[in-house]
């Protein structure tokens, strides 16, 4: 769905735009879901080398070892299949204290121009962006574990934090043996086709989650300690659009979601395979251990869940839409998981669906390629069918050449086009669309839904910014008045 594009410019308030843009431009940056670069420094660091200096220096198929201390910069591979490590990878106070910081809002490493044989080997990694960095992640997951989401540092800034490591464009790094830890952002962040190998690291206490795979991207993700991560839906590893990667003999432990997925979050159509690991005391608002949602069809295998806990799934919630491959029989081990190990979202049949289901169902969501209201798909729907279903509207106003229809009841409403006399859109202004709550941010929905297909800003009379998602066949836009303000409304179209 996401076209792998090595620069990203957002659009920024008019006031901004003389400043911000060509700084953009020159530095050539991205804009990731849990990702952000910015204009990094040089400081904090044994003062008789940088490690850029060391790579910018480095031919094709060098090892370089760096020496104990903190590095405060950004490193960036440049293409170069180098091998980049510690001096004792295994020894775990030589990567304690082998540290590569990040600086002013970049990434501390990053991959980004088809780097296949790279090696990153053997540091501790974080993106604190002052001298107490590792304090203000702290501060930020914990104030996120309580659900303080608006009131902490990241709302403060105003800005989404930097990854510790990116991999985009088409890279296919190793990532090993390293700690990252403490990140206000993701701790790593795979996108863009690319498919590294992660292993051996413990990832851990990172604000956004600990991994993030994007946009067709395909890694294996093998032998990691992956806890005490925080993340609106899934802490430990999230995968979206379309991606198949391998999760293979992690351990995934205490990592905390908002919504879905404490451990491992899969949606909008990916396939991973999810095999023999731990996933234990995760938790969730649904699928304390998995959530699988959007059209996503994961397979599990020898996996030990246990001691998780959500609302509804324990070890593993499925949303209507997905599908969850299992052996026959069932290959996983599940113990202790609350309430029950697999909750599967019923399709509504009747109209005597209980309560449950009545909860589940509130709001649009996505059926068999279709998006619904109740059980209808009102882009189906006649002028006059409209009127039967809901009755004589309360408020008859236009909006671009169509009739916009208003009900006293709903929390949205339809446009009708006054010469096919059908819908044409409908305009959702509180209360829920699929995963997405009114109040959300653009940053918030992009770590549900991942990047949006176009980010614009609407010159209408509205003077709206505005992203928007192709979802099958509909295009879905979301509005805002400023860039992190909580949306003000959902406009959703077929194509």
């Amino acid at each position: 769905m996401l076209a792998a594009t090595r620069y990203n410019i957002t659009f920024l308030p008019r006031r901004f735009l003389v400043v911000v843009i060509p700084a953009l431009l020159i530095l050539g940056a991205f804009v990731l879901p849990g990702c952000r670069n910015g204009n990094g420094e040089k400081e904090d660091r044994p003062a008789e080398y940088s490690i850029q200096e060391k790579i910018d220096k480095a031919e094709n198929g060098e090892t370089i070892e760096i020496d104990k201390g903190t590095y405060r910069e950004t490193i960036d591979f440049q293409g170069k299949n180098l091998t980049l490590r510690s001096k004792d990878p295994e020894n775990t106070e030589v990567v304690k204290n082998t540290v590569i910081k990040g600086n002013n809002g970049r990434p501390a490493v990053i991959f980004q121009s088809g780097e296949n044989e790279a090696v990153l080997e053997g540091f501790t990694i974080s993106t604190g962006e002052d001298t107490t960095g590792e304090q203000v992640a702290e501060r930020v997951y914990h104030d996120n574990l309580h659900n303080n989401l608006h009131d902490n540092l990241l709302e403060e800034e105003n800005h989404l934090p930097p990854c510790a490591v990116m991999v985009t464009n088409h890279s296919s790094p190793s990532i090993k043996n390293n700690v990252i830890t403490a990140n206000p952002g993701t701790g790593i962040s795979i996108d863009a086709n690319s498919s590294p190998t992660v292993a051996g690291n413990l990832i851990t206490r990172n604000s956004r989650g600990g991994i993030i795979v994007l946009n067709s991207s395909s890694p294996v993700i093998k032998d990691n300690e992956i806890k005490n991560n925080y993340s609106s839906s899934g802490a430990g590893i999230k995968i979206l659009d379309g991606c198949t990667p391998l999760v293979d003999e992690n351990r995934l432990a205490e990592n905390h979601a908002q919504n879905r997925g404490g451990a491992i979050a899969v949606g909008l159509n990916s396939s991973p395979q999810i095999e023999n690991n731990t996933i234990s005391n995760n938790t969730a608002g649904r699928g304390g251990g998995i959530g699988i949602y959007m059209e996503a069809s994961p397979t599990l295998h020898e996996n030990l869940l246990e001691n998780n806990e959500a609302e509804k799934g324990g070890a593993v919630w499925v949303c209507r839409e997905s599908d969850l491959e299992l052996s026959e029989p069932d290959s996983n081990i599940y113990s202790r998981n609350e309430p029950g190990n697999i909750k599967k979202q019923e399709e509504i049949k009747d109209e005597d669906k209980d309560t449950e289901e009545e909860t589940e169902q509130a709001g649009f969501y996505k059926s068999n390629g279709l998006i619904k209201y109740q059980d209808m798909d009102l882009m189906q729907k006649s002028k006059d069918e409209i009127r039967n279903i809901f009755g004589e509207p309360e408020g008859i106003d236009s909006l671009m050449g169509s009739i916009l229809y208003s009900y006293p009841d709903l929390d949205f409403r339809i446009s009708i086009d006054p010469h096919e006399e059908k819908v044409d859109a409908v305009y959702i202004t509180g209360g829920k669309f699929m995963d997405i709550q009114a109040g959300m941010t653009f940053s918030e929905i992009e770590e549900e839904w991942g990047k949006a297909d176009e980010t614009y800003f609407s010159e209408t009379e509205f003077q709206e910014y505005v992203n928007l998602y192709h979802l099958d066949n509909y295009t879905v836009r979301f509005f805002a008045g400023e860039q992190e303000a909580p949306i003000s409304y959902i406009q959703i179209q077929k194509k």
